[in-house]
């Protein structure tokens, strides 16, 4: 069993991060978190109606990567820096896969 196979999603407060970010307890006994961006499609859509209405110009949104940052056991940033950074679209999942044991 690899260390990440360990990994242990923790039931944390995360309303103090973005939508989309979870807190783990890895193998090696380190702690993450994950953010993912979870944005939902038809919020574009809604706001470009409104925009054609009012005569503004179209909304365009890019999505965010999904990030993996070092944190302690209360999801409290140990740093501003990213350990890993991968394409908008991975999952949780993926990037605990990706980061490897």
């Amino acid at each position: 069993m690899t260390e990440i196979t360990k990994a242990v999603e923790l039931n944390t407060d995360m309303s103090h991060w973005p939508t989309g970010a979870k807190h783990y307890r890895l193998g090696d006994g380190s702690y993450v978190v994950i953010e993912v961006d979870e944005r939902d499609d038809r919020l574009d859509e809604q706001v470009n109606q409104i925009t054609r209405l009012t005569g503004g110009a179209a909304y365009t949104y890019t999505p965010r990567p999904t990030v993996v940052i070092a944190v302690d056991e209360n999801a409290c940033a140990v740093s501003l820096d990213r350990l890993h950074e991968f394409e908008p679209g991975t999952s949780h999942t993926q990037a605990l896969a990706l980061i490897g044991p």
